[in-house]
């Protein structure tokens, strides 16, 4: 049997190639039709250009000053890197890079469980659900670093103290490292109730775990290298105040009905899992519950679920194909073994990306054609209204914005008004951000509001309640209007009751 030399990109490789390749062709304007995307990438400019971190706020007038713990800082570097270097399209390839080395993990870390047929199985129910939360925002590293937190827990030896390097750098990219700590946490407690009670004592059933119980220790002080410290563990509990998770999409929970798969699968998983006759382990046990349980609180965790328990999908598919009496063929043995190489499939991945951003930073008319068809903002931003506003300047000094056009004129302007909110909802705070709420939807003290806030000019969508409604006020007068949105000052001498 003769081996030829591995060039060749292995399964799972293989898989992350296509998926990087997939998304690259047909989920451009997807990727980029969430706001925040837009400030993340001003605020890795702004980094760039002073060389140092912003710590507070100085895009509002609401928050002016307010701390700001930027936990995403190293993905807004990066993200600025790429938009220099190749525009909204830059951005967004350079991400679904990052998706294509995630599948890669999920596949291999399936396929050491379970073999190639259910892994191929599992990540192609995956992909479907990764859709619903695919944005060109920093929270895809946490799917890269959950995928590969994950399958260093699964491969175990001495692989393990890549978790610390690991969680140091994630650290620096999103919150999510705590997510990546959690992991740990249950595959350990999982491992030792595997083994319960056992004999001994303590000592003697933690014993054979010390090297996984400190990798976790080092990796928790890993977490705290980041320059805001013990600060970030508290960012999940701003983000997931009441007020947030009622109000802002993607923290509210999941519409079975918009997202009608997910049922089957929340239902085919558990039966599967309860009828093959499978002992899955305590730690898949204790996995499989968080997830479960983070992805019907908010919506944003049901694509993070599916992908991390892809292992586990993968090995119940196993089983119940075990189950079912069909006749198997056997595979020709003898021959030249075909060599294939687990590193052919990430390098394919980078190259590529590297290669599609160069080619764009060098023929900067064909990127221009090829971000208008493939990498388009949604169609609510207006931007004649930005052109008018760099023209004429701003038609007053407190800003009432639409939540959206926040970011959007953070972006897209060099000098922006200061805001009266944008997507760093967990900085403005639960107060300004019902109080934006309470304006927005017309509430009975909106115009006590709005004169506590010395609002004098408005940005809104063209056909939203609020508009409609200020527009035909005689306070207002109408600056500017399109099809998209429109500009309010308050008119001379009017006063607000």
């Amino acid at each position: 049997m003769k081996r030829r030399c591995a060039l060749l990109p292995d399964p799972a490789g293989l898989c992350g190639v296509i998926v990087f390749l997939a998304l690259t062709l047909s989920t451009g304007n997807r990727a980029l039709r969430d706001g925040d995307t837009l400030w993340h990438i001003r605020f890795g400019e702004l980094m760039l250009d002073s060389g140092s971190l912003i710590t507070s706020d100085t895009f509002s007038h609401t928050a002016f000053g307010q701390p700001w713990v930027a936990h995403e800082w190293l993905s807004e570097i990066v993200m600025a890197l790429c938009y220099r270097w190749a525009g909204l399209p830059g951005v967004a390839i350079f991400y679904f890079a990052v998706v294509g080395l995630t599948f890669t993990l999920l596949f291999k870390t399936a396929s050491r469980l379970a073999g190639d047929g259910p892994a191929l199985t599992a990540v192609a129910i995956t992909l479907p659900f990764a859709m619903t939360h695919l944005l060109a925002r920093p929270h895809v590293f946490t799917w890269l670093g959950a995928a590969l937190t994950l399958h260093l827990l699964v491969r175990g030896g001495r692989a393990l103290w890549w978790l610390v390097p690991v969680t140091a750098v994630w650290a620096n990219l999103h919150g999510g490292v705590l997510l990546g700590l959690a992991i740990q946490t249950l595959y350990l407690a999982g491992t030792l109730l595997d083994n319960w009670p056992g004999a001994g004592g303590w000592r003697e059933r933690i014993a054979p775990h010390r090297q996984e119980l400190a990798v976790f220790i080092a990796s928790l002080a890993a977490a705290a290298c980041n320059p805001f410290g013990l600060q970030l563990y508290l960012f999940p509990l701003l983000v997931s105040s009441k007020v947030f998770s009622a109000e802002i999409g993607e923290w509210q929970t999941p519409d079975f009905r918009a997202i009608w798969y997910l049922r089957y699968w929340l239902v085919a998983v558990f039966l599967v899992a309860a009828s093959c006759g499978r002992r899955l382990s305590w730690s898949w046990r204790l996995l499989l519950l968080l997830l479960v349980w983070q992805s019907m609180a908010h919506i944003r965790h049901v694509s993070l679920t599916v992908m991390l328990l892809t292992p586990c999908t993968a090995l119940l598919i196993r089983d119940l194909a075990a189950a079912i009496p069909w006749r198997r063929i056997e595979a020709p043995s003898g021959g030249d073994q075909l060599a294939l190489s687990p590193w052919t499939g990430p390098l394919l991945i980078v190259a590529g990306s590297l290669a599609l951003l160069g080619s764009l930073a060098a023929f900067p008319a064909v990127a221009s054609r090829y971000a208008g068809d493939r990498f388009r903002l949604p169609d609510g931003y207006s931007q004649g209204l930005v052109d008018h506003l760099a023209r004429n300047g701003f038609p007053g000094k407190r800003l009432l914005n639409h939540y959206s056009w926040g970011d959007y004129l953070i972006y897209a302007l060099d000098q922006p008004p200061p805001v009266f909110i944008d997507g760093r909802a967990d900085m403005y705070g639960e107060k300004i951000f019902s109080d934006y709420i309470a304006i927005s939807r017309l509430a009975p003290e909106a115009d006590e509001l709005m004169a506590r806030y010395d609002i004098d000019w408005v940005v809104f969508p063209d056909d939203h309640p609020f508009t409609r409604t200020y527009r035909i006020d005689p306070r207002w007068r109408t600056v500017y209007s399109d099809d998209e949105a429109v500009i309010l000052a308050k008119a001379q001498g009017a006063a607000q009751p």
